[in-house]
């Protein structure tokens, strides 16, 4: 939580241009963020050319509505007219309902990373990275 969520990490974040959050609201009411670095690390890819999605929340009431393909449509425009070449993020590899449903939305599997987290459970640190192309 510190790491991430931290006064002082999210201020760091606020003034990188790099970096931005957007908030995802439901009849005027906040229901989840999304948080995007357009400075990639996705391995062999230089950072200019692509964006990493790095956050997606929505709260659990408003699952299932359409909200997250809507929001994932959203920031694969907003990656697009940054000229960005690819659009990527990590999933947890056991979640296997989220994967298909990017699949779903064109983004293919990359390769495998594991998360770097104390106390976090064992069998839920398997990533998946996660891209798609930015068709021009």
């Amino acid at each position: 939580m510190e790491r991430d969520f931290s006064s002082k990490r999210l201020e760091q974040d606020l003034v990188e241009e790099a970096i931005e959050y957007y908030s995802i609201r439901f009849k005027d009411l906040p229901i989840g963020f999304v948080k995007v670095n357009h400075k990639s690390n996705l391995p062999n890819l230089p950072k200019e050319e692509g964006s990493e999605l790095e956050k997606i929340y929505v709260l659990p009431e408003y699952k299932g509505m359409g909200i997250g393909k809507f929001v994932i449509i959203e920031i694969t425009e907003i990656v697009k007219k940054r000229t960005k070449e690819i659009l990527f993020f990590c999933v947890i590899d056991a979640n296997l309902d989220a994967i298909a449903f990017y699949e779903k939305l064109g983004f293919s599997f990359h390769s495998k990373t594991r998360l770097d987290i104390p106390y976090f459970k064992e069998e839920l640190k398997g990533m998946d990275r996660m891209f798609k192309e930015m068709k021009k």
